[in-house]
């Protein structure tokens, strides 16, 4: 639960992406996954980058295709479409309202959203949370921290 508040504490500052971090996104994903990437919101576009640079870190044998997972790894999210709040509200409340639903299942609609556009099988089953596997358990603590 800190890291969720941590988590919050940090969208709350806004910062922009560097040229390197853009550069570094466009070089690891192909042109469907970057994107998807770019609908993210710039807070949810630093995340990814945090997280990606994290996962490389504990897992410096990352594949291409697991990097893509982790920059991806929240991509579900955009179908929800909620700001800062009503994140915390959907993280929070179990209410079934279809947007905080949507948010709760972002793991799958994001693992969705890349078969539809062919991504690798490693990249969807990153996104998707399966299975368990070295590169899910490098990328869980990358996003914990």
């Amino acid at each position: 639960m800190f890291h969720l508040v941590k988590r919050f504490f940090s969208s709350i500052a806004t910062k922009e992406i560097d040229d390197i971090d853009r550069a570094w996104v466009q070089d690891v994903l192909n042109p469907f996954e970057h994107d998807l990437w770019c609908r993210q919101a710039n807070v949810d576009q630093c995340h990814s980058c945090d997280i990606a640079r994290r996962f490389v870190l504990l897992r410096p044998q990352s594949t291409r295709d697991e990097i893509a997972g982790a920059l991806l790894h929240d991509i579900g999210k955009i179908d929800a479409d909620l700001g800062l709040v009503a994140r915390v509200f959907a993280t929070v409340l179990p209410l079934p309202t279809p947007r905080f639903t949507a948010y709760r299942q972002h793991q799958e609609r994001g693992a969705q959203m890349l078969k539809v556009i062919s991504s690798n099988q490693i990249t969807i089953a990153l996104v998707a949370g399966r299975p368990d596997s070295e590169a899910l358990r490098a990328l869980c603590q990358a996003d914990n921290i």
